[in-house]
């Protein structure tokens, strides 16, 4: 059985040295556990990661067996 779980999602921008970076961070709490998928890239290639990590994030399954 699929659980349905609570989830937070945080976005953030930071900088390290002269590199601009975006983050996309999702919690999902379940089963006792906290689960983290994040996706991370530059600013400006944030746009060409965040579909795949969206699809990753949307299709992420905890069971009950």
């Amino acid at each position: 059985m699929v659980m349905v779980c609570p989830a937070f999602q945080r976005l953030q921008r930071f900088q390290i040295e002269d590199l601009y970076i975006q983050q996309a961070q999702t919690f999902i709490l379940g089963g006792g556990s906290v689960f983290v998928i994040t996706g991370t890239a530059a600013v400006e290639d944030f746009n060409n990661i965040i579909g795949a990590v969206r699809e990753f994030t949307e299709n992420f399954q905890l069971t009950n067996d």
